[in-house]
């Protein structure tokens, strides 16, 4: 019982699978310390901020007809693609009833 432990701290101390050299663990080469690159500071403000126009979005036309914008055309506040399934440019047109 007592030889098994004395046989391992054998190996370890004497390391006889080692190689010559003083390392034992492989070498990567040498290490320099991680650093974050700086911050960079725009000076232009982001899009929205710039045009001083807070961004609109719907998710169906049924909202934009209760906030009286329907229709809506592309490049209008709270247009967007989804809400132009024909690709028109007119989102959300105004809904053509029968003449019966």
């Amino acid at each position: 019982m007592v030889v098994v432990p004395t046989a391992l701290m054998a190996l370890v101390l004497l390391n006889p699978f080692s190689s010559d050299s003083e390392d034992t663990a492989p070498s990567l080469g040498p290490t320099a310390p991680v650093t974050q690159p700086p911050i960079e500071r725009s000076a232009k403000p982001a899009r929205a901020e710039r045009s001083g126009v807070a961004t609109v979005t719907y998710r169906s036309c049924a909202q934009v007809r209760a906030a009286g914008k329907a229709p809506l055309r592309r490049g209008e506040p709270g247009y967007s693609r989804a809400l132009d399934p024909d690709g028109d440019g007119l989102a959300c047109p105004p809904v053509v009833r029968g003449s019966s």
